[in-house]
């Protein structure tokens, strides 16, 4: 299916065979085309129903459209009645009927429906998880030359995940949706070309693929970029430009970028020391359940900086972070040998209600 394509605030809809501007759209001969059983122009009145083009926006009207259309044998069409099966927009949320509709469209050759097919078998939503399926699927849209499918046909490659690992492969997958601007790729490619994955170590390559997505939000990007500058790697060693993109990241919530800046504050790299300051935020990506940060936090409640000092509180936040970490391990156990056995099980107890509190936040963001 043709993508929807913004351009200077005007939506462009697929109609026979050419691009026209919604507002040059006739939505009364669309509707009656549609009532007398055209399927692309059910398919297009749906789209109009969904974004709100020439008619008031209605998902439960465009899912109708959508499905006189889908039972027709529009690809177009399925994919997006599953699309709405899927975020449950316009009809109850189903995965399995979201999985039926783009398994329709995908077996016609539809790259949107094969990556969405290919992101259920990954994710395990309306299928069983299986990743050699969700990589047959990413690597046929991925071949039709769709970004978000080349991206997710590298990750798999990068981490081995239904198909053997392959750094090199991954990295050729993820510069062809690189090349198209595709951000998370971008982010990846960078990052291999960081840490010489698949590809010869080059820290100026790598700023130059995180730049490209951090210019375009991405908050994994903007924080590697941050540490380039801070490490010097690629570009002149500069903290003041480092905390600007982890500032960046923040605002779009990351955690590691809330770590990162937390890191800044208590060591004085690009801003002015402040204690107070950095435990801020180490909260926010420790209630993130970053590590890092969690360990961090631990020694600032330890030594009473930015924070009134509290033993238990410390041990509860390294103590997390223990089963994971030997250095963690090593610093509890250390804790420990200082400590009542009345102390010892508090921090135990501690730590229980920081693991609910962390589990129960991270289910509300999700």
């Amino acid at each position: 299916m043709k993508a929807k394509v913004f351009l200077i605030g005007v939506v462009y809809l697929f109609a026979c065979g050419l691009w026209i501007s919604a507002a040059e759209v006739d939505i009364g001969k669309l509707k009656k085309d549609a009532e007398r059983g055209d399927a692309k122009a059910q398919y297009d009145l749906g789209l109009c129903c969904y974004l709100g083009q020439g008619v008031e926006k209605n998902y439960v009207e465009a899912v109708k459209w959508y499905r006189r259309a889908a039972e027709q044998n529009l690809p177009d069409a399925q994919q997006k009645l599953g699309m709405c099966c899927y975020l449950g927009r316009g009809v109850e949320k189903d995965y399995v009927e979201a999985v039926k509709w783009f398994r329709k469209a995908a077996e016609e050759n539809n790259p949107v429906a094969q990556f969405n097919l290919g992101q259920c078998y990954y994710k395990g939503t309306g299928e069983e998880k299986d990743y050699a399926e969700a990589v047959r699927w990413y690597r046929k849209a991925a071949e039709q030359n769709h970004p978000g499918a080349q991206a997710k046909l590298g990750y798999c490659y990068a981490l081995g995940q239904g198909v053997q690992k392959d750094y090199a492969e991954a990295v050729k997958w993820y510069r062809k949706a690189a090349e198209q601007n595709h951000p998370g790729a971008q982010t990846c490619l960078g990052y291999c070309y960081d840490t010489g994955e698949g590809v010869k170590k080059d820290y100026t390559e790598a700023v130059k693929w995180y730049l490209k997505a951090a210019e375009q939000n991405n908050p994994g990007a903007q924080v590697n970029l941050g540490l380039c500058y801070a490490e010097g790697h690629g570009v002149e060693q500069n903290y003041l430009e480092a905390v600007k993109w982890f500032r960046k990241a923040a605002k779009l919530n990351d955690p590691d970028a809330h770590f990162r800046l937390g890191l800044c504050y208590a060591e004085g790299h690009g801003v002015e020391k402040d204690h107070v300051e950095a435990v801020k935020w180490l909260r926010m990506a420790a209630e993130r359940d970053n590590p890092g940060a969690q360990c961090m936090l631990s020694a600032c409640y330890l030594a009473g900086q930015g924070v009134e000092k509290d033993q238990i509180e410390g041990y509860a936040y390294v103590n997390l972070v223990s089963k994971t970490d030997h250095d963690a391990e090593k610093v509890r156990d250390e804790l420990e040998t200082k400590m009542t056995p009345q102390q010892i099980a508090a921090g135990k107890k501690r730590t229980k209600e920081l693991r609910a509190e962390i589990d129960a936040k991270m289910k509300k963001s999700q």
